[in-house]
């Protein structure tokens, strides 16, 4: 396909959002990997982007809900993503529902650590252009009740990336 060549005159963010989306429409996969560059595609209830000790950039999930915004085509869709919930002092399950432009799909049981977790996104619930992916927890927490970060904020659950793949 021909890139318009407008495109090609696009401020630094629109740019960039324009090459994950050409990306995406030239091999089916679109990914958020959680650096400064994919900040685009995060609407609320996100912190700052942070490392693990492996050097790895992440995201914590903050308060309630949280939620990204994509320009995606009308089809089916795989969602996969790393996550971990919160080290809680007392043993607690956090759980997640997500949910694809306010429609209910999935709920997902976080097990403790890093792990990957995978749902089908239904076509009927996906509309042709801007579509907004929501995630809503079941626990959020703060310093006091956690083990392992020092920072007054709530925290719902650790995002390492989250990639949706045409099936």
């Amino acid at each position: 396909r021909k890139i318009p060549e407008e495109s090609l005159n696009l401020s630094p963010a629109p740019r960039k959002r324009f090459f994950k989306y050409l990306i995406y429409r030239l091999f089916g996969t679109f990914k958020i990997s959680f650096r400064f560059k994919d900040r685009d595609f995060l609407r609320q209830g996100w912190a700052r982007v942070e490392y693990t000790r492996e050097g790895i950039p992440f995201c914590w999930a903050l308060g309630k809900a949280s939620s990204v915004r994509l320009p995606l085509e009308r089809n089916e869709y795989s969602l996969t993503l790393r996550a971990r919930p919160p080290m809680f002092k007392i043993p607690l399950q956090q759980t997640m529902e997500v949910y694809i432009n306010n429609k209910y799909c999935s709920e997902l049981k976080l097990d403790n650590g890093w792990s990957e977790y995978s749902l089908t996104l239904p076509r009927k619930h996906i509309i042709e252009g801007m579509n907004t992916i929501s995630f809503k927890y079941r626990y959020n927490t703060t310093t006091d009740n956690m083990l392992d970060e020092p920072a007054p904020r709530r925290l719902a659950a650790a995002f390492e990336w989250i990639r949706l793949t045409n099936d």
